[in-house]
């Protein structure tokens, strides 16, 4: 990812980002939606865990990791606790990623929380 999106990464950036995962998840296979932008992700990846940078044996199962360094994790909840974001903090630093995104679908409209290591 370019250095200028890790250090400013706008709003309308992130709604593009998500609408074309979420439309790349539901739509059969070979259906193509115009105007979206290209966000390379994988959904589900298993990603290795460290404790003090030592690898462990276990593994994490991000929601999505979008240009292989952002943990994304989806809740559909009308109100986020501190345990969903400290949720998302801990998996970002047990993967020795750098930046999470808390997104929540559950309020009308979609709201999201940069997660920082």
């Amino acid at each position: 990812m370019p250095k200028a999106w890790q250090d400013n990464v706008t709003t309308s950036w992130f709604k593009a980002a998500f609408l074309n995962i979420f439309y790349n998840h539901i739509n059969p296979p070979g259906l193509k939606i115009q105007h979206l932008i290209c966000i390379p992700y994988n959904q589900e990846k298993k990603l290795p865990v460290f404790y003090e940078n030592h690898p462990m044996k276990k593994y994490f199962k991000a929601d999505f990791v979008c240009f292989d360094s952002i943990i994304v994790e989806l809740k559909s909840k009308k109100i986020l606790i501190n345990a969903d974001h400290q949720q998302t903090l801990n998996n970002v630093r047990a993967t020795n990623f750098k930046l999470g995104l808390l997104i929540n679908f559950g309020t009308p409209s979609l709201t999201f929380n940069r997660i920082l290591n």
